[in-house]
């Protein structure tokens, strides 16, 4: 397994400039590693150092590839070593590209999920995101939302958030303020 493990990531990482390149080979390779994250992420969790760093890149492909990976890992991050990267990954959730920040509120979730002690931390910056700074600030609110649900903070301020959103004219973000609302009144 490790060998095709090794064997996506590289797939991942190709250049732009070879000729074997292409983005619908890249995206198979990625939807295969993601797979087997959620699946069995002890297998790829060896490769930790190489995923994160991907959270550095300039290149956004690169980046979108570990704030989705990252996530996953972290169940079976007994090391500990989200908390390495933790501050940079909340960072990116005010990054220029809308699709980067969608992803990192939501997976910022699953994050707190495995690591209760990270709550607080997390919660926090999904109250803080700028989310003034996109065209599209109530999605990107479901999707902190969405990251809520996975751990489901019952802090004044989370449903505070929560409720501001029935109010939106984006049906995503309504649906999903409506279902936060469902599960803490339960």
């Amino acid at each position: 397994m490790s060998e095709l493990v090794k064997k996506l990531l590289d797939e991942l990482m190709c250049d732009k400039s070879k000729k074997e390149f292409s983005c619908a080979n890249r995206f198979k390779s990625y939807s295969k590693l993601l797979a087997i994250c959620k699946a069995k992420p002890e297998e790829v969790y060896p490769y930790w150092d190489e995923i994160s760093s991907k959270i550095f890149s300039k290149d956004n492909t690169h980046k979108f590839h570990g704030i989705d990976l990252l996530p996953e890992l972290v169940v079976v991050d007994k090391e500990n070593r989200i908390k390495r990267v933790i501050d940079d990954y909340i960072l990116l959730a005010n990054d220029d590209s809308f699709v980067i920040a969608m992803h990192v509120a939501a997976g910022l979730g699953k994050i707190a999920k495995a690591k209760p002690e990270l709550k607080g931390k997390i919660t926090k910056a999904l109250l803080k995101i700028d989310y003034a700074k996109t065209k599209h600030p109530d999605l990107l609110r479901s999707a902190a939302i969405d990251s809520f649900l996975e751990y489901l903070p019952a802090d004044k301020e989370v449903i505070d958030f929560a409720k501001k959103l029935l109010d939106s004219k984006s049906p995503k973000a309504v649906k999903k303020a409506k279902e936060f609302m469902k599960v803490i009144n339960s």
